[in-house]
């Protein structure tokens, strides 16, 4: 037996990251670091590589624009999954999917709370405590809208929208060719970078079902790219402005297409696995016992100090 929604859970182990940008210092208009509660202000800029650790570095270099991939997983949700969401100095405060919120924290000083978290924002959560009131409010983020039994994500007519605020966040998760370990290293892209990777996934599952006829990304070999510089408009907090924009982008390996069109790539077979051959058949269930026997059972009550530990 298994926990309902858990059998099916399969989440590998996060090894570290690969960036698109560093942390540095911001600097007044003396040239002089700002500082902050004693700690200096700082803010992200982007690179024209990826940033890697030195595990990455050792194989392809301190400063890499193109890493051979590969993915551990097939299904998209689990290689790239993405939501809006909304980050402050805290962490997480909102995330969604444009039609329903799953988590968002409310923060009021120094305190924060978590009051929904899960695949369905319940409203009776929300109601609690008056917190609804506060997000309808100028301190909130967002307008609480009721939709049946959860709570609406206004998505484009969301206050937060933003490209500094709430915007798509996708984090596309694989493995780097040469380095063997048990896990993932994940990347973390916004915006049309990730609409972009997202089309790029679904064309080349597209090619290996043509060429290999089976519809996947999990046996092929694909090569991560740093693309740029191309001069994009931003908005950001300061306004609209002109910038220089690398973009990352995913394409199979030229090599290994070829092989395929040619006929010399076999994906490995796949056996139709049952939820009876892992979990076992099921078992018929058994006959209602009857009332004359159920008299005849001992009764054992609960005593008041065990009474008292169950409540809730």
């Amino acid at each position: 037996m298994s926990i309902v929604g858990m059998k099916d859970t399969y989440r590998p182990k996060k090894i570290g990251r690969v960036g698109l940008g560093i942390t540095v210092p911001v600097e007044d208009e003396h040239g002089e670091v700002k500082m902050r509660d004693g700690e200096m202000v700082t803010m992200p800029k982007a690179t024209d590589y990826f940033v890697v650790e030195e595990e990455v570095q050792e194989l392809y270099g301190a400063e890499p624009k193109q890493l051979p991939i590969f993915f551990l997983m097939d299904k998209e949700r689990e290689v790239f999954p993405h939501n809006l969401m909304l980050y402050a100095a805290r962490g997480l405060l909102c995330m969604g999917d444009g039609e329903r919120v799953h988590f968002r924290r409310h923060v009021k000083g120094k305190e924060s709370e978590v009051l929904i978290y899960g695949q369905v924002a319940k409203w009776e959560k929300i109601e609690r405590n008056g917190v609804a009131d506060l997000w309808k409010s100028d301190k909130g983020y967002g307008t609480v809208e009721k939709v049946g039994n959860s709570v609406q994500c206004l998505y484009f007519e969301c206050p937060r929208f933003k490209p500094w605020m709430c915007r798509p966040t996708g984090m596309l998760k694989f493995a780097i060719k040469g380095i063997v370990r048990q896990g993932y290293w994940q990347m973390t892209v916004h915006l049309n970078p990730m609409e972009e990777l997202l089309g790029q996934l679904r064309h080349g599952r597209h090619f290996i079902e043509q060429y290999c006829g089976r519809a996947t990304i999990e046996h092929a070999e694909w090569l991560l790219t740093l693309t740029g510089p191309e001069k994009k408009w931003i908005d950001t907090r300061q306004g609209r402005r002109l910038i220089d924009v690398w973009t990352p982008e995913l394409e199979l390996d030229p090599a290994w297409m070829t092989r395929a069109m040619e006929g010399r790539v076999k994906l490995p077979h796949l056996e139709q696995v049952t939820v009876d051959d892992v979990f076992g058949p099921a078992k018929e269930p058994e006959p209602a016992m009857d009332s004359e026997l159920l008299d005849d059972l001992p009764y054992d009550p609960t005593g008041e100090e065990e009474q008292e530990a169950l409540l809730f």
